[in-house]
């Protein structure tokens, strides 16, 4: 839950950026809607329907990021914000998160 609370947050940021907001997916403002029933338990939250969203989402939407962030021309802040986005998780003792940010930069050729 906590994670797709981050997810939802950093979509969130996404979609607030002028300089990305042009990248990304016009769906994506439901990531954020979902994050504030999660955060805020608006009407309760159903398991199962975390759970679906987990199972048939996550993968597509790690694809539409990883487009989003190779459409990004200005490599040198996206290798500042990674940079930051790691260490931020070593500060928070996040292994798989930093593993999973590690494994991002390989995919993108980005070390």
């Amino acid at each position: 839950m906590r994670e797709l609370e981050i997810t939802g947050e950093a979509i969130k940021h996404l979609l607030d950026s002028e300089e990305v907001r042009h990248l990304a997916k016009p769906e994506w403002r439901i990531i954020v809607d979902f994050r504030n029933v999660i955060v805020h338990e608006y009407f309760g939250i159903d398991a199962d329907e975390v759970f679906k969203v987990v199972k048939d989402n996550i993968n597509t939407l790690e694809e539409e990021i990883m487009e989003l962030i190779a459409g990004i021309t200005d490599k040198a802040r996206l290798y500042d914000a990674l940079d930051c986005a790691i260490e931020d998780l070593y500060k928070m003792n996040r292994k798989e998160s930093i593993d999973y940010l590690k494994s991002i930069c390989e995919k993108l050729s980005l070390q």
